[in-house]
């Protein structure tokens, strides 16, 4: 698991194309892949791949309110079972949050 806690924080890869992205992934998992702990986050370019259907890729928000996150071109799988691509907040606000352009 990742855990972003550094705020004004990029994660950039190489970009959404399958052959040239780079993946963070899990079959057995017991955790989110990535949560996101800061202000002002951009994810970008990455694949993630989570077949755990109880977890998430990426979780925002779990242990306070966060904003201006921008996950963006990014490519998320699970092959049928995973839970969530982006999941935000389930206890805390997550406001000012943009998603977009993901596969």
């Amino acid at each position: 698991m990742l855990a972003v806690t550094q705020e004004n924080l990029r994660i950039i890869g190489p970009g959404n194309n399958a052959r040239q992205q780079a993946m963070i992934w899990s079959n057995s998992a017991s955790h989110h892949l990535m949560t996101i702990n800061a202000h002002n986050v951009e994810i970008s370019g990455l694949g993630f791949t989570q077949t755990k259907n109880t977890y998430d890729c990426i979780r925002v928000s779990t242990t306070a309110s966060y904003f201006k996150v921008w996950i963006h071109d990014c490519r998320f799988d699970g092959y049928g079972t995973g839970e969530y691509g982006v999941h935000l907040g389930t206890t805390y606000d997550s406001p000012d949050n943009c998603i977009e352009y993901n596969k």
